[in-house]
């Protein structure tokens, strides 16, 4: 099969809808949609390299003030000391210099006197963690295709309980399993392990399996829409191995790059520190974006870059969305979600999402109180004007031009446009262009 033939057979591949197979076969098919997808993103664009290498930058700046907050949250709970053998797990890749790094890291920390910063120390100091949260979830948004932020007070709640919660949570979490694994009953089970197989499940399986549980987590609460359960733990299925075969794979490269310390000589360590925060940030934006392929397949059309309609085409789609859902609801369907109508329309999800978001913020569309996202009318089908629908895509508002001639003829172009829609509304256009429902 040559490089033609290998093009058209995956260009075929994600026209097909997999909801139309068997199981088997769906998952399958699935499987290498989203593969073929996020290998696509990853070589057709750089955003994803780029938000994880800011990433990377933001870390270093707030890996110190992140871990005083999370010892100083800690010390309230007497564990505090606990949270070195978390970040010594993180950093076992990068061998004998991960151990001394982390050292030196937990040694600062503890000698860090919080007292002596004063108000303005403390407020940058939380500003610096802050914004590290913040940054991971511009970026999960980007891959999401959600182009709105949270408000003010939604992220103050939500980063707060980060820094302050998901401390406790992971090594309460850690503690845990140190526990279980030195109870009576699983020395027993260890002592009758004559195949070593107990071994290997609490040595590679088990850690592989709280690292799923850990990322499928932040893949759900992260991004600023709703992620289901089961792309979510797809993304942290695929990250979690990653991660740990990526681990592997680097701490035999730091093994071998003895010559590394003579050419870097003190700077090894902070080389090897970045690369492999690097690694680890990109590995976690490809699961997320593996979770959002597999939520919405639709999206596989075309690639992440080519998601971006004309003003025009915006507005066509925009229109189509508004009467589709409509119709539906005077069919007494019970929501649309995003997929029925990216399928519907064939259209990437990715290109519905951002008008979706629009006439929601607009009162035009409303989510179902549903356990899936389904959107339904804001308002009686009599009050939604068509004119207010493309006014809503083009964000129209009040404007003034430095050169009034061309403000003269786009004032000229818009009267004429609301002569021939007059006040024509949504429920009008159906039951002009569709049969009364029985």
């Amino acid at each position: 099969m040559n490089w033609q033939q290998f093009t058209q057979y995956f260009q075929h591949l994600i026209q097909l809808n997999a909801a139309d197979f068997a199981p088997l076969k769906r998952f399958l098919t699935r499987v290498l949609q989203s593969t073929y997808a996020v290998t696509r993103d990853l070589l057709a664009t750089d955003q994803i390299q780029l938000r994880a290498m800011g990433l990377v930058y933001t870390t270093l700046l707030s890996i110190v003030p992140l871990l005083a907050l999370s010892v100083s949250v800690l010390k309230a709970f007497g564990v505090h000391n606990k949270l070195e053998p978390v970040l010594q797990n993180f950093l076992e890749p990068m061998g004998e210099k991960g151990a001394e790094l982390s050292a030196q890291i937990i040694n600062f920390v503890e000698n860090m006197n919080v007292a002596v910063l004063g108000t303005l120390g403390i407020a940058l100091l939380f500003y610096t963690v802050i914004s590290l949260v913040q940054k991971v979830e511009a970026a999960f948004n980007y891959i999401w295709c959600v182009n709105h932020q949270r408000t003010l007070a939604q992220r103050i709640s939500h980063y707060l309980t980060v820094v302050m919660i998901g401390p406790v949570l992971l090594v309460s979490l850690v503690g845990i399993i140190a526990s279980t694994m030195t109870t009576n009953w699983m020395q027993y089970l260890l002592s009758f392990d004559t195949v070593g197989f107990s071994t290997w499940f609490s040595a590679r399986v088990l850690p592989t399996l709280i690292l799923t549980a850990l990322i499928t987590s932040v893949y759900m609460f992260v991004p600023n829409t709703k992620v289901r359960f089961i792309p979510a733990i797809c993304g942290g299925i695929v990250a979690a191995i990653l991660w740990k075969s990526g681990g592997s794979i680097f701490a035999a490269f730091v093994a071998g790059s003895s010559k590394y310390d003579a050419i870097y000589s003190g700077f090894a360590i902070a080389m090897m520190l970045i690369i492999w925060l690097f690694l680890s940030w990109l590995i976690l934006l490809i699961g997320a974006n593996i979770s959002f392929y597999w939520q919405s397949p639709s999206s596989v059309l075309k690639p992440r870059d080519q998601h971006r309609l004309d003003g025009f085409a915006q507005q066509q789609l925009g229109m189509q969305i508004m009467v589709f859902i409509a119709r539906q609801f005077r069919q007494g369907v019970p929501g649309c979600t995003l997929e029925q109508l990216s399928r519907q329309l064939s259209t990437p999800s990715s290109e519905v999402i951002p008008l979706i978001e629009l006439f929601e913020q607009n009162s035009l569309l409303i989510k179902a109180n549903t356990d899936e996202e389904n959107y339904l009318p804001a308002r009686g089908l009599d009050a939604i004007k068509l004119k207010d629908i493309l006014n809503t895509i083009e964000g129209r508002g009040s404007h003034s031009s430095q050169q009034p001639d061309v403000e003269h003829l786009f004032s000229e172009l818009e009267q004429q446009r609301d002569q021939v829609l007059g006040d024509q509304t949504l429920r009008d256009f159906i039951i002009h262009t569709s049969p009364e429902p029985s």
